[in-house]
């Protein structure tokens, strides 16, 4: 699942890391790692192209993921996986869950934003937000207005400082996240969450509690009973969408991933 060439310059980083050589990490494990410096390089390589060709300055750069991490490569000895994405290296506080669910180790994703001349670099920001966000962020620095209304609030002024922008940064009054029969919504430092189709609500305190630890659903049913309502309110049908072309939907639902035989050519 984990491929990358043994030639590749990444793997260099840790040819001399004794987990490299051990027998006892597997090999997607040690493709993984290097895959992650992979897109580290390629990434440098596109900064400095940026600075070559003279627009480093005219050029913003957001680097994000998609999701939260995965207990990858997990074991008895290492039960949130072997890089264990989702845990403080300095404190040991782990995030719960991993991706495909709605506790804090899906939602919180990396994110960086790049753009020399006009953020001030080494900035780390509190501000809470989600992707949603980002169009309404593009058409404010475009000075675009956007066809329809979304759920986004910009994000510039965090950026950018609210000096130069002129306006204060807006917060969400909440945020809501449905994924299959999942549910959450978050108040400030608040989350209420319904992991399943059949699940009861749950409630955590972010601020003291961001393992989502200890439910506090029976402590503040007043409290969870407002999040309920938030969901219920915010929820919108979803509207599939078509398939154009069944055949080629057919066919991805049923490849599977091969490597390709090399044949050499004469």
């Amino acid at each position: 699942m984990y491929d990358i060439p043994a030639t590749d310059p990444a793997f260099e980083l840790y040819r001399n890391d004794a987990w490299m050589s051990d027998p006892e990490v597997p090999q997607d494990a040690k493709n993984y790692a290097a895959m992650v410096s992979m897109i580290d390089n390629d990434l440098k390589r596109v900064l400095d192209l940026l600075k070559e060709l003279s627009l480093e300055e005219n050029t913003i750069v957001f680097f994000t993921g998609d999701n939260g991490g995965q207990d990858r490569f997990a074991t008895d000895e290492l039960p949130r996986g072997f890089f264990e994405p989702n845990v403080n290296p300095k404190t040991g506080v782990a995030f719960r869950g991993q991706k495909r669910s709605l506790y804090e180790g899906a939602l919180r994703i990396p994110y960086l934003v790049r753009w020399p001349g006009q953020i001030k670099p080494n900035q780390v920001s509190d501000h809470l937000f989600y992707q949603v966000d980002v169009m309404d962020t593009l058409a404010e620095l475009t000075e675009t207005t956007l066809p329809v209304k979304t759920d986004g609030i910009s994000f510039l002024p965090t950026l950018l400082g609210e000096d130069k922008t002129g306006s204060t940064q807006q917060q969400h009054e909440y945020m809501y996240w449905e994924y299959i029969n999942q549910i959450a919504v978050r108040k400030g430092d608040w989350k209420a969450i319904k992991p399943g189709k059949d699940a009861k609500w749950e409630l955590y305190d972010l601020a003291f509690d961001v393992s989502e630890s200890k439910d506090l659903s029976a402590d503040r049913p007043d409290l969870l009973a407002e999040f309920v309502q938030v969901a219920k309110d915010s929820r919108v049908p979803a509207r599939p969408g078509k398939f154009l072309r069944q055949d080629l939907q057919q066919r991805d639902r049923t490849a599977k991933w091969k490597r390709p035989e090399t044949k050499s050519s004469k």
